[in-house]
Parts: C-alpha cells; structure tokens; sequence
C-alpha cells in the first residue's frame, strides 16, 4: 500500500464517492420536498437507507465477481450450441 498509484486511486475513488454521496443527497432532498410536510422526513430517511444498502450491494457484487471461478458449461449439447455461436479469431 506505498505505491503512490495505489494512494492516488484512493484519493481518486474517496473523492467520486463524496461527490456522489452529495448528489444523492441533493435528489433526495428535492424530490422529497414535493411531499407533504408530514411525509418529507420519512421520504428523506428512506431514501439514504436504500442507497446506502444499494452502493453496499454493489461493492458485495463486485467482491463476489472478483473471487467467482469461471462458469463451467456441463451440457453437452448447450457447450456445442455456445462454440458455434462464438465468433472465431
């Protein structure tokens, strides 16, 4: 972690992270002000929950594909299908 180009893309994705934490708080503010006062609230708290657990899910799908092995095909018949459709090199 003392390679100057992991701490850049540090830096970097800290940065894009903040941006877009204030974009969605922007949003969420602007839509939920269309709401009648009593609702503004709830729409505001719900709205932070889903995209914070949605970046979380996001973060888990990318973990997860990094340590995923590669599909392997068992069907004879589909394997054959999928390397006729493959485009040659």
């Amino acid at each position: 972690m003392t390679s100057p180009e992991v701490w850049a893309a540090l830096v970097t994705l800290t940065a894009l992270e903040i941006v877009q934490g204030i974009d969605n708080i922007g949003c969420i503010s602007i839509l939920s002000g269309r709401l009648p006062l009593h609702q503004q609230r709830k729409a505001r708290l719900l709205g932070l929950a889903m995209a914070f657990s949605l970046f979380v899910e996001m973060l888990n799908i990318k973990a997860g594909a990094r340590r995923a092995q590669p599909v392997r095909l068992h069907h004879p018949g589909l394997r054959k299908a999928l390397e006729k459709s493959e485009v040659k090199k």
